[in-house]
């Protein structure tokens, strides 16, 4: 059986390849500092205590790296990453002049660094038609495992620009 390419990798490939990723990440940290300290051993500026501090930080950010690894590891191999995943978010209160005769429409989430969610992952509102007491939520599918964190957006009545509600989808 082969694997597609739309396919979720396997756990334990998915786990190898964070720690690769970790291992080319330090190897870019010791290779910025050794370029440093040769920086200014030719400039005539080496302040050796500050370069053997730099130094000594390298194996403390390792382990560190590495425990976070670890722990990452393990929750792909515990909950391998599913082909579709679900996550839904905590209540909102509409505006109080939404009639609840428009649809309501989310604008696109985006993270703390401006990174939209992925194409693949399909956003909508809940309930369609909205209710008395003007509560509605977000449910996002297909969301893939490397898509962590606090996603905000605008929901409006009609359109998302027209008295917009600040909203955002938390993604453990």
């Amino acid at each position: 059986m082969t694997a597609a390419a739309s396919d979720p990798p396997q756990p334990l490939t998915a786990a190898a390849r964070g720690f690769v990723q970790l291992g080319g990440w330090l190897a870019g940290l010791a290779g910025e500092q050794a370029v440093d300290v040769a920086r200014s051993i030719d400039q005539d500026s080496l302040d050796a205590t500050r370069a053997v501090a730099r130094a000594a930080t390298l194996p403390l950010l390792g382990w560190v790296g590495f425990f976070t690894e670890v722990l990452d590891a393990a929750s792909v191999i515990l909950q391998p990453p599913q082909t579709m995943r679900q996550v839904t978010s905590s209540d909102f209160v509409g505006h109080d002049d939404w009639t609840g005769g428009e649809q309501l429409h989310v604008s696109p989430l985006a993270n703390g660094f401006l990174e939209k969610l992925p194409k693949g992952v399909s956003v909508s509102v809940e309930p369609e038609a909205l209710p008395a007491d003007r509560t509605f939520r977000l449910r996002a599918t297909n969301v893939p495992h490397d898509c962590v964190g606090v996603y905000v957006g605008r929901v409006g009545e009609g359109a998302t620009d027209q008295n917009p509600v600040p909203v955002w989808l938390v993604i453990p």
